[in-house]
């Protein structure tokens, strides 16, 4: 499992923290971060949140693929995806690699099931993840930090 806690605020990026507030205000772990990044695009957030439920929890919770992760690579096309068939994918798929290799390397797994140290999609590690209150002890720090990895590819001295 991994435990994440909040630093302090100074150490803290707007888009991590923004991604942190809306999922301690009840969105989900996907929903948080593409929600945060259309807020900063001017973008509508309800069709963010309707587009990313799906992949909260590990994908519907199966214990895929985080949701902060896929939250962020959904973020990650809707800033910089192709806007037609005829344009080139390689600087969006760049980030997307950068984002996936940081987010592994800050929190050791990609998968619901790896960083939580139990699989949400059986009865058993549904308990766990509720008796252990991990969406409050793991789940808000993996969001921020997805968000505060974002950051920083989001800027714009950021290349794929």
């Amino acid at each position: 499992m991994t435990e994440i806690t909040r630093q302090g605020e100074n150490m803290m990026d707007n888009l991590g923290r923004r991604c942190r507030e809306l999922f301690e205000s009840g969105c989900y772990c996907a929903e948080s971060v593409v929600i945060a990044v259309a807020e900063r695009q001017g973008l509508p957030t309800d069709m963010a949140m309707r587009m990313a439920t799906g992949f909260c929890g590990g994908i519907s919770r199966t214990g895929g693929l985080c949701g902060a992760l896929t939250g962020g690579i959904m973020a990650l096309g809707l800033v910089g995806g192709r806007e037609s068939a005829a344009d080139d994918h390689k600087p969006l798929y760049g980030k997307v690699a950068r984002f996936i290799g940081e987010f592994e390397q800050r929190l050791g797994a990609t998968s619901c099931s790896g960083l939580l140290g139990c699989d949400i999609s059986t009865g058993e590690g549904a308990r766990e993840f509720a008796s252990s209150d991990l969406e409050t002890r793991v789940c808000a720090g993996i969001t921020e930090t997805a968000g505060t990895i974002l950051e920083t590819l989001l800027a714009p001295e950021a290349t794929g």
